[in-house]
């Protein structure tokens, strides 16, 4: 093709891409309607600036191609490409949805410049892989729309992608739309590939290295120092954004910026300004070039992470955010695509250690929340925000599910992404491919959890992960603290000091900035736990060998920070002794690892912060004590003429001293004494926001005393005062502060609310004038409260004389109180009364109906207030003769009333109406006159929804016109017609609409085609329910789907139908059509269907077999079905999902494996060794609940239905062949372990005279062979016994009773060696070992599961030898020779019986025992056809010896 009718916009700097150019160019027809464009660039409607490789123009269609020139192998990780060319490894996204995304933009651009004069057909994506020595190693389904040159390997760019004719004439390119198509282009404006972008002085590399929704990320360098890296973020503005969209994307951009202001931990991303560029807003990070994604740093290195190593990472993610949430800062949307990772120094001549003890940073703070600000702040996002639309696609995996709630709990947002990231550092693997598979997962595991798919997982690391992962906010780890905690168990359980860092391991020196729990750091200290990293030090608490005391040892993050504790040091050295000070162990600041240390003591793990985060505002008796020692501590202070600078709750311990009574303890220094000038040093909230002005040019005591107001106020409410409207600065705004009024407890509300007033006054000058001042109308507010009469009962004369006091009062009023008497008359102080609103109680009958012990476990219960109730309580108990508490009677819940749909065209408001909602929009009210009954019972029926009682129907899921008619008894003609009028009814709910546009795109993501059981799932885990009956909430969801599904055929333009929907019996499977948007070459819906049904008889299949298939066998069955033509090749884990689906009776565990829906329970707990009774720490006896039955078997099998309780469940579990006692509430291993040769059980001997040459029929002659064959064997030599699987028990029986042999249970032996290596050892655990049974060939949990195998029949094979005595040795339950690697004993066993030695029977359980003998699928070592002995159904049955066939 020559210039011309070729066009290139830009020539190629790059000789690779000139080639790859060059090969397609000089193939192509120099004739219409061939055309094509290389390297331009245009801008989409997002504001995306995107650079297209080729566009080309061909008789086929249009297509647009990203070249690739990659050498060496390519494979796949995930969603992920990973590039090797030698010992280097490169992750990479799939280019194809990048080169998609343009496509389809370029395609709508075109639209709009060809308008009504043509139609632009659909645009395909491609990516040519132009080097033809590249080895490709990518899955079938990462191999779609990948081509590669003529003489390669992959599909042709040219002879398979731009040569052939189009399948679809109507999809043919002419001649003349192919001239036109180049005015088209210029039209909307294609340019060349700009040589640089220029923010400020800052040069950005073209091309952005991420790209989101509506920002892309670009290096950059300074104009004017090249060595000076950046990372700019550009907000893009779409070209017809309306305004509420281009307000969110500047408020996007401003909410990173103000959320990261004053921010400064090495966790945590530092932005520098943000600048306006011609897109939109720019923002400018600091920026490590070398930094990369966390989810392709766990593809590249993850294989090579130690799981301290792990640990660490996760611990790092964790204090960042803790770090962020003690001030005020939430991400809300942390994921794998959020964090940023850098290498550490490494020793010279090895950079690749750097990557194995990496640095992490958390980034994209674009969705942020910081402080107490309200909706519609520059912070806050409201519920009709468009913050989702900021969020890359890849994130949503990661994200908690009530994400677009209207006020989700930003700190329970954050424990979730915790827990999604530790799932992937732990695993090695995401969470889910898609939202979808995520929300799935977590409604049916109840939470993620690691051990389903990693070996080395153990039950504390898979506890710490679900706790935090819990798909209900409220049953999540409440704080980031809380999964600190858990961590910390989970490092300790990994770092027993029989395994932790042997001699030799670690260096002489050790650095405290990378010590564990456990490590010794210059001879003196042993580490117990990190407590926290902050902007300049990490905190270790450490015991002292010497003194054996606990201390805190502060480690500075670099030397620039060491001044900082210097600084420190030297102003706790000057300080007198206080107790509610913080005091210096060490008088010098110290040299650790080649770190400046200070010495602290240790005052507590607990401090106010967290005990505000945990349990909300103190209680007023908490409120009180807590303060006392506070102001003493800043009056200490003061007398010592140091102002400490940053008063606030993280700063403040609270000490548990030995009486159990606490302290607080006012701690970090590190900002005290510094210079006066310096007034914005602090933290935002409690820095005085009037420093600055004319009179208030230096930090002063009124600034002091503004922070600790701030924290009292905190301390009273839980909550941070707000000046104006939470955004502006709060110099411009008017009047006084908003105060958390309604917070305060009601005994000091208004004391508190007058104090508050004054102290945080704007106008210093009329604030208190002392510290001493404030301290004395603090303590006013409390004597107030306790000084005030009864509230009177509103009768004249209960008015109390003037000359009465208080105390008075209320013991008069008390006397006169009766059960129904409301406690606030009842001669109560308002604290005490305040303790029993938090117990529930507003009569003095509820104070009594409570018990007795309430009182005492209810914390932050003054002892005063404590004793004042416990007397009212006895006094009234006395006098009302109420010796016993008497409840109330509990009041029936009221049906939830039907929501009416949400106003407004906002699609994400729709999305967000919960399945309750949609359920009571779905059935027709009733009329007064019940003329309608009928059709609102069908109505009901149809959608299987439950009646007035809340009864579910007893009808299949989704039923027929016909069983529906025939329950409601009318004609099916009738029902038809209901169901006609209902369409129509929910066709104008707009609700029902995005019902269905969800349904469109799970099906899309899900490879066109889903069972409505996965739909119902799939929405409900989106949408959820206020219902706690599973099978309620599964109804609704149902309901639903089929709702959006019958208004399907009768959607109007634009929109088009697109489900097509097919029934087996009560199975219903539904495809997604072809739409107008679609490739040509995407496949029908029958077609699908068909494919799906295949999958799904191939599963029942594979159920059907005695033996679980594995995961392999699965995949290998599945794939074997035939796809339809133009399909796309489903993953794994969607193919065999599918498979499951749309079978009968087959399902899917998340290990790949299918199994049949009505397993027997007796197999269940075989295969998933849920009977084992775990050792309890320290090696005593343990127990196992039968809730941990339930869970190890749900786990593996969440489709069996539950397993009994006990006492049935110790029926199955015996079958299943556990020596288990029930004791008290929990099984436990038996006294004394039973033989491992089981019951033997004697039958009477009864001889016959017939042989097989007299037999009387065929099947007593292969009986009697088989008797005269076993008599023959015990002389010696090996023999392989086959028998039926049902007949196994009795012939091992037989064998045992009439044969003389000594029985030895080859599982019970192997299970008993690995319990001798494993137990005495603290790691790994029984639970672990049991795990990595489940594991991947190969993965690491498998090969270390190897290595204890073989130790194991090492040990086994001289116990086995010394049993050869006397008669032949019956190897039985023997599956682990095969399964385990221990083949090699049984041939040697076998060698030894040929020789001489004593003879060897190996009874082998066999579908079919006419087969060669085998176990778990491997031949034994029978070599002769005498070594096999078949043992028929006659035999087992001893027919041949009774003469009689058995019944």
């Amino acid at each position: 093709m020559r210039e011309g009718r070729w066009t290139t916009i830009t020539p190629s700097q790059y000789q690779h891409e000139r080639e790859a150019l060059e090969h397609v160019r000089t193939a192509l027809p120099d004739a219409e309607p061939y055309r094509a464009w290389s390297n331009f660039t245009f801008t989409a409607n997002t504001g995306h600036v995107r650079e297209v490789d080729l566009f080309v123009a061909a008789p086929g269609g249009l297509f647009l191609i990203e070249i690739k020139s990659l050498h060496g192998r390519l494979s796949a990780s995930g969603a992920n490409w990973v590039q090797t060319t030698g010992s280097n490894t490169r992750y990479f996204d799939n280019p194809l949805h990048l080169a998609d995304s343009k496509a389809k933009q370029l395609k709508s651009l075109l639209q709009r410049a060809a308008g009504h004069r043509g139609r632009i057909p659909y645009i395909h994506a491609a990516v040519f892989l132009s080097v033809p020595s590249l080895d490709v190693d990518l899955p079938d389904h990462h191999r779609n729309g990948v081509y590669g040159p003529e003489n390669g390997r992959l599909p042709r760019v040219l002879s398979d992608l731009l040569l052939p004719a189009p399948q679809d004439q109507r999809n043919r390119i002419t001649p003349e739309f192919s001239r036109r198509l180049d005015g088209w282009l210029r039209t909307v404006g294609i340019a060349k590939s700009r040589s640089h972008l220029q923010v400020g002085a800052w040069e950005l590399e073209p091309r952005p290295f991420d790209v989101g929704p509506t920002w892309e990320d670009h290096l950059a360098a300074h104009n004017q120092i090249p060595a000076e890296k950046r990372r700019i973020r550009i907000y893009l503005v779409e070209r017809n954004a309306d305004e509420d969209m281009r307000a969110s994307i500047g408020r996007a951009a401003r909410r990173e910026v103000l959320a990261l202001h004053g921010i400064s931990h090495p966790g945590i991303v530092r932005v520098d300004t943000m600048e306006q560029h011609e897109a939109g807003p720019a923002l400018i990070f600091r920026h490590d070039p070398r930094a990369m994604r966390l989810d392709h740093y766990v593809g590249e290195y993850g294989g090579r992470l130690d799981l301290l190593t792990r640990l660490g990472l996760i611990r790092q993610l964790a204090e960042a955010v803790s770090y962020a949430h003690r001030r005020h800062l939430h991400h809300r949307a942390l994921s794998a695509r959020s964090v940023l990772v850098t290498p550490s120094r490494a020793p010279k001549g090895a950079p690749e250690q750097g990557w194995l003890n990496p640095q992490l940073q958390i980034s994209d703070w674009q969705a942020a929340t910081r402080g107490e600000d309200t909706d519609g702040t520059a912070l806050r996002m409201s519920s009709s925000s468009h913050a989702g639309h900021h969020m890359e696609a890849s994130a949503q995996a990661y994200l908690a599910p009530e994400l677009n709630a209207p006020s989700p709990d930003p700190v329970a947002l954050d424990v979730f992404g915790l827990g999604t990231l530790s799932y992937l550092l732990l695993t090695g693997q995401p969470p889910g491919d898609r939202r979808a598979e995520l929300l799935a997962r977590l409604s049916k595991e109840n939470g993620l959890r690691p051990s389903t798919v990693a070996d080395s997982v153990t039950e504390f690391m898979d506890e710490l992960v679900q706790a935090a992962t819990a798909p209900v906010p409220t049953q999540r780890l409440t704080s980031v603290a809380e999964f600190l905690e858990m961590l910390e168990l989970v490092e300790e359980e990994a770092t027993a000091p029989e395994t932790v860092h042997p001699a030799g391991d670690r260096d002489d020196e050790l650095d405290p900035l990378d010590a564990r729990p456990g490590d010794t750091l210059d001879d003196e200290w042993r580490v117990e736990k990190r407590l926290g990293t902050g902007s300049t030090s990490r905190a270790l608490l450490v015991e002292n060998l010497q003194t054996g005391r606990f201390e805190v040892l502060k480690v500075a993050l670099s030397d620039e920070k060491a001044a900082r504790l210097d600084h420190e040091a030297s102003v706790l050295r000057d300080l007198r002794d206080d107790s509610r000070v913080i005091k210096l162990i060490r008088p010098e600041p110290i040299r650790v690892g080649g770190r400046t240390c200070i010495v602290l003591e240790h005052a507590g793990e607990h401090t106010v912060a967290r005990k505000i985060r945990e349990q909300g505002a103190l209680t007023p008796d908490e409120l009180e004590t807590y303060s006392d020692y506070l102001f003493g501590a800043v009056d200490f202070l003061e007398g010592e003429g140091v102002t400490h600078r940053d008063i606030k709750p993280d700063n403040i311990a609270i000490r548990v001293r030995p009486n159990r009574t606490r302290q607080l303890v006012l701690f970090d220094f590190s900002l005290a004494g510094i210079s006066v000038k310096e007034i914005e040093a602090g933290t935002p909230h409690y820095l005085d926001p009037f420093l600055g002005t004319a009179r208030r040019t230096v930090y002063d005591a009124h600034a002091e005393r503004y922070a600790l107001a701030v924290t009292l106020h905190e301390m009273a409410s839980g909550e941070l005062p707000v000046w104006g409207d939470g955004a502006t600065e709060p110099r411009y705004t008017e009047g006084p502060p908003t105060l958390a009024a309604e917070a305060f407890d009601p005994a000091v509300r208004d004391g508190l609310v007058e104090f508050f007033l004054r102290a945080l006054h704007r106008d210093a000058r009329r604030r208190f004038e002392s510290l001493k001042d404030m301290r004395n109308a603090w303590l006013q507010v409390f004597r107030r409260s306790d000084a005030s009469p009864p509230v009177p009962s509103g009768h004249p004369g209960d008015l109390p004389a003037e000359d009465v006091t208080a105390e008075e009062a209320r013991d008069a009023a008390a006397l006169s109180a009766t059960r129904t008497t409301v406690l606030e008359t009842a001669g109560l102080s308002p604290r005490a009364v305040s303790t029993a609103h938090r117990l529930g109680a507003t009569t003095v009958g509820d104070l009594l109906a409570l018990p007795s012990k309430t009182l005492m476990s209810l914390p932050g219960l003054g002892a005063k207030t404590r004793q004042e109730l416990q007397r009212r309580i006895r006094d009234w108990r006395l006098r009302l003769d109420e010796s016993e508490p008497i409840t109330s009677g509990e009041k029936a819940a009221a049906r939830e009333e039907a929501a009416s749909a949400t106003r407004g065209d906002d699609a994400a408001a729709h999305a967000r109406i919960g399945l309750d909602t949609i359920a009571a929009l779905l059935v027709p009210d009733r009329h007064s006159n019940d003329r309608n009954a009928n059709e609102v019972e069908a109505t009901r029926l149809l959608l299987g929804l439950p009646d007035a009682s809340g009864a579910l129907p007893g009808l299949p899921p989704w039923p027929q016109q016909p069983v529906v008619a025939a329950t409601v008894g009318v004609t099916p003609g009738r029902v038809a017609q209901v169901l006609s009028r209902q369409r129509a009814r929910w066709h104008a709910e707009r609700v029902v609409h995005s019902v269905r546009a969800e349904i469109l795109r799970l099906l899309a993501e899900s490879g066109r085609v889903m069972a409505v059981g996965e739909l119902a799932d799939a929405v409900l885990a989106a949408r959820g329910s206020r219902r706690t009956d599973p099978r309620l909430r599964r109804a609704l969801a149902l309901a639903a789907v089929r709702a959006a599904a019958e208004v399907d055929p009768i959607v109007q333009e634009p929109e088009e139908p697109r489900l097509l929907l097919r029934r087996h019996g009560d199975l219903l499977m539904v495809a997604l059509e072809v739409g107008a948007d679609d490739s040509p070459d995407t496949p029908a819906a029958p077609a699908l269907l068909d494919y799906a049904d295949a999958l799904g008889k191939a599963a029942d299949r594979l159920a059907a077999q005695e033996v679980l298939p594995t995961s392999a066998t699965v995949l290998r069955e599945l794939r074997a079905v035939a796809v339809p033509e133009q399909a796309p090749a489903l993953e794994d884990r969607r193919l065999v999902q599918l498979a499951a689906a749309a079978s009968q009776r087959a399902a899917a565990t998340s290990r790949l494996e299918i199994y049949p829906r009505d397993l027997d329970p007796v197999r269940a707990l075989r295969l998933t060794q849920a009977g084992v009774v775990p050792f309890a720490p320290g090696g005593g006896p343990g127990g196992l609940r039968p809730e941990q039955v339930h869970e190890r078997v749900r786990a593996r099998f969440p489709a069996l239905a539950p397993l009994p309780g006990h006492p049935r469940l110790d029926t199955l579990l015996r079958d299943a062949g556990f020596d288990v006692r029930w004791r008290d509430g929990r099984y436990v291993r038996p006294q004394s372990p039973d033989s491992v040769s089981g019951t033997v059980i004697r039958r009477r001997s009864t001889r016959s005279s017939a042989s097989r040459w007299t037999a009387a029929t065929p099947e007593l002659a292969e009986a009697l062979r088989a008797e005269e064959r076993l008599v023959s064997a015990r002389r010696g030599g090996f023999r392989a016994l086959t028998v039926g699987m049902a007949r196994y028990e009795r012939a091992r029986r037989e064998l045992a009773t009439r044969f003389g042999v000594r029985p030895v249970n080859v599982s019970a032996l192997f299970v008993a060696a690995l319990h001798e290596l494993i137990d005495p050892r603290p790691l790994p655990k029984w639970e672990t070992i049991l795990g990595a049974d489940l594991a991947e060939p190969g993965s690491r949990g498998a090969l270390k599961l190897a290595e204890y195998a073989r130790e194991a029949w090492t040990l086994i094979g001289p116990r086995v030898e010394a049993e050869r005595s006397g008669g032949p040795l019956l190897l039985h339950d023997a599956a682990p020779l095969a399964r385990y690697d221990g083949l090699n004993l049984l041939r040697r066993l076998a060698e030894q019986a040929r020789g001489g030695g004593a003879p060897v029977w190996l009874l082998c359980p066999m579908t079919d025992p006419g087969r060669s003998p085998s176990l778990d699928g491997a031949l034994t070592p029978a070599q002769l056809p005498n070594e096999w002995i078949k043992l028929p159904d006659a035999w087992v049955a001893n027919e041949h010896r009774s003469g009689a066939r058995a019944s």
